[in-house]
């Protein structure tokens, strides 16, 4: 009734729509309640369609004051091509699992939006190394950004819209007012980032309470132009989604206005989807909501992100290809995605950055190679001019490790240095000689030496007299500090000198455990729970209703935390779904005295224990050898 008592809309409705061209329809009021409402749903009297489905019809929110006047249009202070994009993921490492987002998917949709503008050298995707304002000014300063996606939560207290951050040393929950986010995102010359992505719970949601500021509000009236935000929870899946189709689109060079539009036809169509696969049948019965949460507010005429005449000299670069073609590094996990230890990756990043050797050390399964290839990710999304290399256990000497050089430098800039090298006595002086002529043509190697373990002669003893070479090599590489270079190993490696940070691998925490659950196979086990197909009451906890995060629990106190062991639960499901209860039920029956290494390595000979029937006599004999061996 609002809409249709309007003489706009109806003159819209019955004549100017005929024209085929396309309005925008600028909803203005001074309580976001208001403006939150979803008008979109609302039906045109004279077709008797919904605005939503009149694809020329775009949705525009404008906060006024109470007296109705509005934001001064802002003038947009483009930043130069290339594309720079700044995100902010803030998962307090306190937050309960429950408040556990899945920054993980939202940050590869955003890397897999923007692959074709990366591999053409065109974007740049700045991460920030955690959630904390101090590091958010950091970054803002040191860079003219064109986009900030912020994915996190919002609430309110005391009448004020805050973000929940990141304390900037302990990673802890700090709730930061919308005005400091406003200001710290104001750079000292004045820029401010032409369009800022609030991917938060309530980060948009207004108040009866008259003049109540909330984080959009305090961002409009500190000049920001465009703001997308949600008004309200949206489920962390459709976040995502949405915010793969908004870059999509972006990534055409269409306009912040149309990308955002058609990012909302993606999500619903999404939402009809998963309802249609949930509910199959009662699928009609249920309307397609979350589509409505994304708001776009404005207080400018001028939807550009970046200047589409502007010329940018664009280069492939063959580095992208490893973000992307994740299986290079990572062969069990195709499409990998990696989970948690914000702590060990804020202490990590900025060493890294700088060109200072870091090693990640821990027991097998832990994760360190996960975490070397993700921080490696990090710095090539940053710097995609940057080449990759990964050695391991397979790699026998320097020569391994000069000829995966001398292969690159050719494919990728037509040098054969073949000749140059003849000057040169040791491995190390050549490989050292071409890591200068990578510099030199402004693409930097990025070093990952995983399992070094391999190579020593004991736990935390020196290298095999064989790979002393290879010991040679690493350390000149520390030595120098011009690259970037990760090292993982099980011990120290008393060898490697130069080593300027070494993070510990220890537990990995219930939420990330529980993200990773989700992640597998067995994340079927809360669906047949919900549906009752199966009863895990009996076997498991008499007279109560088990869940799926008390299973997870359960795994997680018996494998502490280990990922591989998990792994291999997860294979037990997938292949004898209805003996997985027993083994369950003795994981928590496990005396508690039992912890950490103890407690791990009798969970994996539980998994071990289900398994061995499968393997013949001969696996069975040559599995038995190599138990003796660390």
């Amino acid at each position: 009734d609002v809409i249709n008592g309007q003489a706009e809309f109806i003159d819209l409705f019955q004549n100017k729509l005929k024209t085929g061209d396309f309005f925008a329809i600028h909803l203005q009021h001074h309580d976001p309640e208001i403006l939150n409402l979803p008008w979109c749903m609302a039906k045109d009297a004279v077709s008797g369609k919904r605005i939503e489905n009149i694809s020329q019809i775009y949705f525009i929110n404008h906060l006024v004051n109470d007296q109705g006047v509005g934001f001064a249009d802002t003038t947009i202070d483009l930043a130069p091509l290339p594309l720079k994009i700044l995100v902010m993921i803030s998962s307090p490492e306190n937050a309960s699992y429950k408040n556990r987002l899945d920054y993980e998917s939202e940050e590869l949709a955003i890397l897999h939006a923007f692959e074709p503008l990366l591999q053409a050298g065109a974007v740049e995707i700045h991460f920030t190394n955690n959630g904390s304002l101090d590091e958010l000014k950091r970054k803002v300063n040191h860079n003219k950004y064109h986009m900030l996606h912020f994915s996190g939560h919002g609430t309110f207290k005391a009448g004020k819209g805050y973000l929940v951050l990141e304390d900037d040393l302990s990673l802890k929950t700090t709730f930061v007012p919308g005005t400091d986010i406003a200001k710290a995102l104001i750079r000292e010359d004045g820029h401010r980032i032409p369009l800022v992505m609030l991917s938060a719970c309530q980060s948009a949601a207004g108040s009866i309470e008259k003049g109540f500021h909330n984080v959009t509000r305090d961002l409009l009236e500190h000049g920001f132009p465009n703001i997308i935000a949600m008004t309200m929870s949206v489920l962390d899946n459709h976040a995502t989604q949405f915010a793969r189709a908004l870059y999509d689109q972006l990534n055409q060079e269409k306009s912040i206005l149309y990308a955002f539009h058609e990012a909302i036809r993606y999500l619903k169509k999404f939402e009809l989807t998963i309802i249609q696969q949930r509910f199959g049948a009662n699928a009609a019965a249920i309307s397609p909501f979350q589509y409505t949460i994304p708001r776009l507010y404005a207080r400018t005429q001028d939807f550009r992100l970046f200047d589409a005449q502007a010329t940018h000299e664009k280069a492939r670069m063959e580095s992208c290809a490893y973000i992307f073609k994740q299986s290079k590094y990572h062969q069990k996990i195709p499409e990998f995605v990696f989970i948690g230890r914000r702590q060990e990756k804020a202490a990590l990043l900025s060493p890294l950055f700088n060109h200072k050797p870091v090693q990640i050390k821990g027991m097998g399964g832990v994760g360190k190679t996960a975490l070397a290839i993700h921080l490696s990710q990090r710095y090539l999304a940053r710097h995609p001019h940057a080449m990759p290399f990964f050695f391991n256990e397979e790699c026998q000497s320097s020569e391994s490790i000069l000829q995966a050089l001398k292969k690159a430098l050719m494919k990728k800039f037509r040098i054969n240095a073949t000749s140059d090298l003849e000057v040169f006595d040791t491995g190390t002086e050549k490989i050292m000689f071409l890591i200068e002529r990578f510099i030199e043509k402004g693409s930097r190697p990025v070093f990952i030496f995983d399992n070094l373990e391999s190579f020593q002669q004991d736990i935390g003893g020196a290298f095999q007299p064989k790979y002393s070479d290879i010991a040679e090599t690493i350390t000149a590489i520390c030595e120098d500090q011009q690259v970037p270079i990760l090292l993982t190993s099980r011990y120290n490696l008393p060898d490697i000198k130069h080593i300027t940070q070494t993070t510990d691998l220890n537990q990995i925490q219930l939420t990330d455990f529980w993200k990773k659950c989700l992640q597998l196979d067995m994340a079927d086990m809360q669906y047949d729970i919900a549906t009752k197909k199966l009863d895990l009451s009996e076997s498991l906890l008499p007279g109560q209703k088990l869940s799926f995060h008390q299973i997870v629990q359960i795994l997680h106190t018996a494998f502490g935390g280990n990922f591989r062991a998990l792994e291999f639960f997860n294979e037990i499901y997938k292949q004898e779904k209805q003996r997985i209860y027993q083994t369950l039920n003795e994981l928590r029956n496990l005396p508690e005295k039992y912890k950490q290494d103890t407690l791990i390595k009798m969970s994996e000979n539980l998994i071990f224990a289900q398994l061995i029937h499968k393997l013949n006599h001969s696996q069975k004999q040559l599995l038995y050898l190599l138990a003796h061996f660390n």
